[in-house]
């Protein structure tokens, strides 16, 4: 994939968000199976919700991450489920009632049978002629792991494996099921300071927040109105002041930062109502997404450097504050 289309997916909250979790020493991220499945959990907490697997495969799919298979699970051909237990069935019935055990063979009648119908009083005693067994391989021989169907009375020793999903409650055998790789993925190093470039472009604007009494989330979450969790890059507010809240999305791109920013940003906002919303784009938005800002009362921060974008928020943040940095 192209730099431009990684640019694209770095505007993305989600996306940011994961790759910040890497950038915290977390380069080799291994899926855990659990309850049958699996699943990232530290990222899934993180995410609430936002598909894991799906964001990183799509990083993958650019570059970024590079995969190494887990485990190979077999899945369900008709809903692709994973969940599933095997069935053991008599071949020339398909029966399901089976038993297994030790089959005994007594040479001199010619019995064979369980291992069970031989025991009386802890003697081995051959249930046709009567007779006592003696010694294994003279007299008799033990034939180990035989199945018995109680349908059709036959025995044999390899059973007919079928699966069962437990979702669909679908059967099939072995020729019809599906294998799916699991994949674990590994940051590729040769990106590092790509990512930290347009992925950490908040760091200048965390350390003033910070430097100057606030307490920052980055990324940080506002619980909206709808009861939904929005994910922001930055939130801020002032110690004992948890009402006067600042929402920041911090969006960069390689000429103009694109409308959708500020429609993303405002669709959140609108639900969790945080006192300021903030845009920093970096090098600046376009005219569409100045418009949309005005219109949306969100203010905006432009710098074409991190060191531009710095001293710009604080100048913006002494404005609507009326305060001294």
């Amino acid at each position: 994939m192209s730099e431009l289309s990684r640019l694209e997916l770095y505007r993305r909250g989600e996306v940011r968000f994961i790759l910040n979790y890497i950038m915290r020493n977390n380069e080799n991220l291994r899926p855990i199976f659990k309850d049958g499945q699996y699943t990232f959990p530290d990222l899934d907490k993180l995410l609430k919700g936002i598909s894991t697997k799906s964001i990183l495969e799509e990083l993958a799919d650019h570059g970024l991450l590079e995969r190494y298979p887990v485990d190979i699970i077999l899945t369900c051909p008709e809903c692709r489920f994973n969940d599933l237990t095997d069935r053991y069935l008599c071949p020339f019935c398909e029966g399901f009632e089976l038993e297994r055990g030790t089959m005994i063979e007594h040479y001199d009648c010619s019995e064979v049978a369980f291992q069970k119908y031989y025991v009386k009083n802890e003697k081995l005693i051959c249930p046709k002629c009567h007779n006592d067994l003696k010694v294994n391989g003279s007299d008799y021989r033990k034939i180990e792991s035989i199945f018995h169907c109680i349908k059709c009375k036959k025995d044999f020793s390899v059973p007919k494996i079928t699966h069962k999903c437990l979702r669909c409650s679908h059967s099939y055998s072995y020729d019809t099921t599906k294998l799916k790789t699991i994949f674990g993925y590994i940051f590729k190093e040769d990106f590092r300071d790509e990512v930290i470039a347009n992925c950490k472009s908040e760091v200048p604007i965390i350390n003033l927040l910070k430097e100057n009494g606030y307490l920052v989330e980055s990324p940080g979450t506002i619980k909206g109105k709808s009861g939904i969790d929005h994910i922001f890059d930055i939130i801020a507010h002032r110690q004992n002041n948890e009402k006067n809240i600042f929402a920041i999305t911090v969006a960069s791109s390689y000429e103009k930062v694109e409308p959708e920013v500020i429609v993303s940003h405002f669709s959140k906002a609108f639900d969790a109502n945080p006192s300021r919303s903030i845009i920093v784009a970096i090098p600046t938005l376009n005219e569409d997404g100045k418009r949309l800002a005005k219109l949306y009362g969100i203010d905006v921060v432009n710098g074409n450097t991190l060191k531009e974008v710095r001293k710009i928020f604080k100048e913006k943040i002494l404005s609507i504050n009326k305060i001294s940095f």
